[in-house]
């Protein structure tokens, strides 16, 4: 059975906003696009792919803002907040949680260290939902394999591909700059290395200043 006009018009309609190729030589039988239609859709609900719009806005960089990671996330259409962690867990089963955003996290959550602890010990230390916070989520980002290492920017480089596996397109996440400050590293390294690893979904997030740049 032959590719019928309609469903050409959809799979027409449907990578006209999108960076996507279909070859319709290679797609000559009606079940086969109905089957690249639903893969497309899949794609595009899981945010594999991105519109063209959102890839031109990907183009040109980072968005970085500066000021209070805690109030732009309650008072701004932020969905998540990433909270940089370490995988050590102590004693009592705690997450480590002593410098930096991690530390001020233990001041908002009673009893996130337990909770983080609980599912590094379960699953190891990678990028996952820790707990909501006023609506809001909070989210794991290793920078370092240990508290008193410095950041590990290998380990950041991942954790960036694994926050971006479990964005949707509707995402908005702060990303406190990573492995600065307390775990030691060079932001403009930082920001080159991880910068073609995320798109305009993550938004860097420093006290600095008062006003939003675009990384170049």
């Amino acid at each position: 059975m032959a590719i019928k006009d309609t469903q050409k018009a959809k799979l027409d309609s449907l990578v006209a906003d999108y960076k996507i190729t279909v070859d319709f030589d290679k797609i000559t039988t009606a079940p086969k696009a109905d089957a690249k239609i639903i893969e497309i859709l899949d794609a595009i609900i899981s945010g594999k792919v991105r519109t063209r719009a959102q890839a031109a806005v990907d183009a040109k960089g980072l968005t970085e803002v500066y000021g209070n990671a805690w109030k732009l996330l309650e008072t701004g259409d932020y969905t998540a907040l990433c909270i940089l962690t370490n995988g050590s867990v102590n004693k009592y089963g705690e997450a480590v949680m002593g410098r930096g955003i991690a530390y001020e996290a233990t001041w908002k959550i009673q009893g996130i260290q337990a909770i983080l602890g609980a599912k590094i010990k379960e699953s190891g230390h990678i990028v996952r939902p820790i707990c909501k916070y006023k609506d809001k989520m909070l989210v794991s980002f290793p920078t370092k394999i240990t508290w008193n290492t410095d950041a590990d920017l290998d380990l950041i480089k991942r954790s960036c591909v694994q926050l971006m596996e479990k964005l949707t397109p509707t995402s908005k996440v702060l990303l406190p700059r990573p492995g600065c400050g307390n775990g030691k590293l060079d932001w403009a390294i930082v920001k080159e290395a991880i910068k073609p690893l995320l798109d305009s979904r993550v938004t860097i997030v420093a006290y600095e200043k008062d006003q939003p740049v675009v990384i170049g």
